[in-house]
């Protein structure tokens, strides 16, 4: 959640910092909408100033496979190797969506 990322900055900034909740400004979201492979493509929006980025996805298995905790280092080359495999796969054609 966004106060547990706060938290955890304001933990590693060493300072003393309160956090404020302001509430919704207008027009501002709880969430997004993110679109998934089971959608119908004719659902997106598109706009001609907003660039589109084609992102394989990742299996469950995947995520469940990386570390949930330990060596920073670990983790990090973990994350790094689903990086490398779901860059692969874009390349590849596997996972592309238009």
């Amino acid at each position: 959640s966004i106060r547990e990322v706060a938290e955890r900055l304001i933990e590693q900034s060493g300072r003393a910092i309160d956090i404020e909740y302001t509430g919704l400004r207008p027009g501002e979201k709880l969430r997004e909408e993110l679109f998934g492979d089971r959608e119908p493509q004719g659902d997106h929006r598109r706009h001609d100033s907003v660039s589109h980025v084609p992102v394989p996805g990742v299996g469950q298995a995947v995520i469940e496979a990386l570390p949930r905790r330990g060596d920073v280092a670990e983790v990090r080359d973990a994350l790094h190797r689903v990086c490398v495999e779901a860059d692969a796969r874009l390349v590849s054609g596997v996972g592309h969506r238009d």
